[in-house]
């Protein structure tokens, strides 16, 4: 059973994010950018228009909203971040480590 400390959290971030384009980092290590539209009591999100970034290099959390998504450009081609375009995901609230609002839409 959720106590009502979780829902008073999720129903704060939902006030907050829905309908806005989010930023999540994901425990092993990829950055789902996308549309947030939905949230559920287990704080897992539906996020539409996503795209993946993976890669050595992660997208800093602390970058503006109108810097690249892109890692540093660098010679080494293994050091550049990979993007891949998902379209509408939902990602699990137990791997989420970081949940970021870019704009609202």
């Amino acid at each position: 059973m959720l106590s009502s400390e979780s829902n008073d959290a999720c129903s704060s971030l939902e006030e907050v994010m829905l309908e806005s384009l989010v930023r999540v980092k994901i425990q092993d290590g990829r950055v789902i950018e996308g549309v947030l539209v939905c949230i559920d009591n287990f704080m897992n999100l539906i996020v539409n228009s996503a795209t993946e970034y993976h890669g050595k290099e992660v997208i800093d959390f602390q970058e503006d909203d109108e810097s690249s998504s892109t890692t540093n450009n660098q010679e080494d081609n293994d050091s550049k971040t990979l993007k891949r375009k998902l379209g509408t995901i939902m990602i699990p609230g137990d791997s989420i480590t970081n949940v970021c609002r870019m704009k609202v839409i």
